[in-house]
């Protein structure tokens, strides 16, 4: 069982009695298999109908770093030299490591968060979809359902207030 799993539950309830709108969180997987069952766990969490909250849950499979790899194209932009298709960057044990090992070996340097911003704002997320299903994909999901159901919420205030009840 995961260590932080209450944690989880924890962010939660506080987002709710503080009257945040939603609760977006992100964790890696880590090697954890039931990571992502405590996360599924998490999202669909209401205690017993009272806590019915806007969310979005996720787990990075093994973690976030492996989206990295999901667009070659992107990451070649971004470090100046031509990376080859990672074809299940899921499957990396360590793609921090990968990640800054393949980064020194281009640039000399190790990846920084300026990499990891330039990155996310050149990769395509239907690339992302595609190459990391089990981890972003589930997450990109669950990020549409709660933008939907946000709008849904600024358009009928009283479903809003009656989901809060």
């Amino acid at each position: 069982m995961w260590r932080n799993s209450g944690a989880v539950v924890g962010w939660l309830m506080y987002a709710y009695k503080n009257k945040f709108d939603a609760i977006v969180l992100l964790v890696d997987r880590d090697g954890e298999a039931d990571r992502e069952d405590e996360i599924s766990e998490a999202q669909d969490y209401n205690d017993q109908g009272k806590l019915q909250f806007p969310r979005a849950m996720g787990a990075a499979v093994e973690a976030f770093d492996a989206w990295i790899f999901a667009d070659e194209q992107a990451l070649s932009k971004v470090l100046g030299v031509t990376i080859h298709t990672q074809p299940e960057p899921e499957s990396i044990p360590n793609p921090k490591e990968h990640l800054n090992k393949l980064v020194k070996g281009a640039t000399g340097k190790t990846a920084d968060a300026k990499l990891y911003a330039n990155v996310a704002h050149t990769i395509k997320v239907d690339r992302l979809k595609k190459q990391c299903p089990k981890g972003f994909g589930e997450f990109a999901h669950r990020l549409e359902q709660l933008k939907r159901q946000l709008q849904l919420n600024r358009e009928t205030p009283d479903a809003a207030t009656a989901q809060s009840a």
